[in-house]
């Protein structure tokens, strides 16, 4: 895990293919790599049928894992529709939380270790909390995130897997703060897309299970609400891919 984490935004209506790419993606990248999706939380809390009342607790747990999986220096590929530039903002915002916040931890930690004035870790790590509270403190969960990832720099205890995670908090700050961020858009007919959901028997089974959904009518305002992305957006990358499965980068 020595390459800059990636955040993987995916974008495209149901049945076009996301899931299968990001699975995809996490057997590339076995272990250095975790998969985000807002369908999977909602199952877990209430078993797909979504409580409006529990919006709130729905979006902190996929905010918290996306933060803390990029903190921890893995990639992470977000799992949904990601229909409009408006919610592709708000997760490439979250990366550049992460890459500023990162960025300054390791300038900090830099000239801390660099001063005339020799320091025991301890108290470099001293100078860094106060530095996460007094930066971010008025968003709880960011400064939890960024204070945990401390706490797990600074530990010297053997996990399971052996030993500690992060063996270089120099490098593995310098590494985060140089995150990249891409986007992939599944660019096929809404047509084809309604089909493949339509026919997805598990999905249906699962679903209609809780309550019976008309998912041309779902589509039908997806398509209503459709920004195709573009670069410019903040994404470091980005691609399409066709319906054949063809992928190529747009700039």
């Amino acid at each position: 895990m020595n390459n800059p984490p990636e955040l993987w935004i995916l974008i495209g209506p149901v049945g076009a293919g996301k899931t299968t790419f990001a699975r995809k993606l996490l057997l590339e990248n076995q272990g250095s790599m975790i998969r985000v999706s807002m369908d999977d939380i909602i199952q877990m809390l209430t078993f797909y049928k979504y409580l409006e009342d529990l919006k709130v607790l729905y979006r902190d747990h996929e905010r918290l894992s996306i933060l803390k999986g990029l903190a921890l220096g893995y990639s992470v590929v977000i799992d949904r529709t990601n229909l409009t530039r408006d919610i592709r903002k708000y997760f490439i915002e979250l990366a550049h939380k992460v890459k500023t916040a990162t960025k300054e931890l390791y300038d900090i930690y830099i000239f801390e270790l660099s001063s005339l004035f020799m320091k025991e870790p301890r108290e470099v790590y001293q100078v860094l909390e106060e530095h996460v509270k007094n930066a971010y403190g008025d968003d709880p969960v960011f400064e939890a995130t960024l204070l945990s990832l401390l706490k797990e720099m600074i530990s010297k205890d053997e996990n399971l897997f052996g030993g500690p995670r992060i063996t270089s908090p120099r490098k593995h700050l310098e590494k985060v703060s140089n995150l990249i961020i891409k986007g992939v858009w599944f660019d096929i007919p809404w047509k084809i897309a309604l089909e493949r959901r339509e026919q997805d028997e598990v999905s249906r089974m699962l679903r209609e299970s809780i309550a019976k959904i008309n998912w041309k009518n779902i589509m039908e305002k997806m398509k209503a609400m459709f920004e195709p992305p573009v670069k410019e957006e903040g994404f470091d990358f980005l691609y399409r891919i066709d319906l054949h499965g063809n992928m190529e980068e747009l700039n």
